[in-house]
C-alpha cells in the first residue's frame, strides 16, 4: 500500500567515499542521531562534498536484449544485458578535492595544503595527468589555489 511518509522532499547533504577503489562499510544508523552527522564523524571514509545546485537525480536505465526465433512472431527469450546508473547534481563549490572527483583523478594527484593559513601563503595544487591518449600525457596540467582567511568586524 502507498505511503505518503515514503515521499521523501527536502534539503539533504551529500557524501562521497574517500577511497579510490573500495567502498567503505555505511556506519552503523544511531538512533536519534541524523545520519549526515554520523557520516560527517568518519572523515578517513567519508567526505561531505558541500553545496549543490538543482537537487540531486538517480536515472537507472537497463537494455534487454532479445532472442528471436523462427517459430514465434515475438520474442522467445528477453533478459538484461546491460544496467546503467547515473546519479547527478551539480556542486556549487568547486574545491579542489570535488574537481578532482568530477574530472575522476587519483589521490595521489592533490597535494595537501602547506604554508600558514593566517599567512595568505597557504597553497593546495592539484595535478591532472593527461590520460593514456595523446603526446602530453608525459605533462600534467598544474593547478594551485590560494587559500585565505579573512576577519570581518
Amino acid at each position: 500500500m502507498a505511503q505518503v511518509r515514503n515521499i521523501l522532499v527536502g534539503a539533504a547533504n551529500l557524501f562521497i567515499s574517500v577511497a579510490e577503489n573500495d567502498q567503505p562499510a555505511l556506519p552503523a544508523f544511531v538512533a536519534g542521531e541524523r545520519f549526515s552527522d554520523t557520516l560527517a564523524a568518519t572523515p578517513a571514509d567519508w567526505r561531505d562534498v558541500g553545496l549543490t545546485n538543482a537537487g540531486f537525480s538517480v536515472a537507472y536505465t537497463p537494455t534487454y536484449t532479445s532472442v528471436t526465433v523462427d517459430q514465434l512472431k515475438d520474442a522467445a527469450l528477453m533478459f538484461s544485458s546491460e544496467l546503467t546508473i547515473e546519479a547527478s547534481t551539480e556542486l556549487a563549490e568547486a574545491t579542489l578535492q570535488n574537481l578532482q572527483v568530477v574530472w575522476g583523478q587519483p589521490n595521489s594527484t592533490r597535494t595537501a595544503p602547506t604554508g600558514d593559513i593566517n599567512a595568505d601563503d597557504t597553497v593546495e595544487t592539484l595535478d591532472i595527468a593527461a590520460g593514456e591518449l595523446g603526446a602530453c600525457r608525459d605533462k600534467p596540467f598544474r593547478q594551485q589555489r590560494q587559500l585565505w582567511v579573512d576577519e570581518h568586524a
